[in-house]
């Protein structure tokens, strides 16, 4: 994966967890973070935890309330 970082293209290692977890979001960007858990059959924490990474890293970003919204794939 790659991101755009001051102009460049610069490849960032993900956790294979957090790259499934970006790729999930993406197609459907409204799932919850226990919905997550289940379809990647890990616990909530680790997917709380790598959702945290992706946020660090500016790929993720929660629009709205925990109840009605959403998370923007940058």
């Amino acid at each position: 994966m790659t991101v755009e970082m001051s102009g460049k293209n610069e490849p960032i290692a993900l956790h294979k967890v957090a790259r499934q977890i970006f790729y999930v979001l993406k197609q459907n960007p409204t799932m919850t973070i226990p919905m997550i858990a289940e379809k990647l059959q890990v616990s909530t924490r680790t997917v709380e935890r790598h959702i945290k990474t992706l946020q660090q890293l500016k790929l993720l970003e929660r629009v709205g309330s925990t109840k009605v919204g959403y998370w923007k794939v940058v």
